[in-house]
């Protein structure tokens, strides 16, 4: 053990990527509109995630094995920003495809 105070890091992320991600997550799931878009939930949950562990990566000091990647990444922000793309694109799908799907379903009413 080391006597240098460190900042508690573990706070941050269960405030992050457990409270506030879990609050977000149950509020979108209220909401008829998202529920009825598959794959709006999953993206939002993985975006949400990404977003949050790269954000609660600022305030942990890296891996004492890696250091510091290239441009001053850790390895937890590396493996999350790969997640946002995937959740972002996810939610792009969801809204395109289940959007298409209502204009199909409007214009075959008639």
């Amino acid at each position: 053990g080391s006597l240098v105070p460190r900042y508690p890091s573990e706070l941050i992320e269960a405030s992050l990527e457990g409270v506030l991600l879990f609050i977000i997550m149950v509020f979108a799931s209220r909401s008829v509109k998202v529920r009825n878009n598959v794959g709006m939930l999953t993206g939002l949950f993985i975006l949400g995630y990404g977003v949050a562990r790269t954000t609660g990566e600022f305030f942990r000091e890296p891996d004492w094995f890696l250091g510091f990647l290239p441009f001053g990444f850790t390895m937890g922000q590396a493996l999350s920003i790969p997640m946002i793309f995937v959740g972002g694109g996810l939610l792009f799908w969801a809204s395109k495809k289940n959007g298409a799907t209502e204009t199909f379903k409007t214009n075959h009413l008639i």
